[in-house]
């Protein structure tokens, strides 16, 4: 996560700044914080890991394309091809 620095009106007077998050989400992880972190551990090979996390993004943002294709690859390196062909189906009406 990545901070900015600056000064309000109201820290003119002081001499340090205030420092705030730079993300919009302060304490939680973003969508696509999830997305790379995901694709992280998918290429580690840790693929149970990486698809908790592309699921909680989808619970973000449900109707995304590119998080339900992730999803897809990692239920396939996973042998569920199923749970995957259920998911194209779902992609293909998007």
């Amino acid at each position: 996560m990545g901070f900015k620095f600056f000064k309000t009106k109201k820290d003119k007077r002081e001499k340090t700044p205030r420092v705030l998050p730079l993300t919009e989400e302060v304490g939680r992880e973003t969508f696509r914080t999830r997305m790379s972190v995901a694709k992280t551990h998918m290429k580690k090979g840790d693929y149970d890991l990486a698809l908790g996390i592309v699921t909680r993004a989808l619970t973000q943002k449900p109707n995304n394309k590119k998080a339900l294709r992730l999803r897809i690859k990692i239920l396939r390196k996973m042998g569920r091809t199923e749970e995957a062909e259920i998911c194209e189906e779902r992609l293909k009406t998007m």
